[in-house]
């Protein structure tokens, strides 16, 4: 049984407890960020602002085909 002893004794080095506790941390922030987007307040933009920069006809009618598309 090497493999059990092995894993008892990763348990016991520091190195273990500082991955738990970073694994954790990445858990929580993921966790956080799917609650914002999964979130009742937060939806897609529904309005596009056009002014004078050029670019902005291109996306215009790159939504205008998308919307088509669906």
């Amino acid at each position: 049984m090497p493999f059990i002893e092995s894993f008892h004794s990763s348990l016991k080095l520091e190195g273990f407890y500082t991955l738990k506790r970073e694994s954790l941390l990445y858990f929580k922030v993921v966790q956080r960020i799917n609650q914002y987007i999964h979130s009742f307040h937060h939806s897609e933009p529904r309005v596009v602002t056009v002014d004078k920069n050029r670019t902005y006809p291109i996306a215009v009618e790159e939504l205008r085909k998308e919307k088509r598309g669906h």
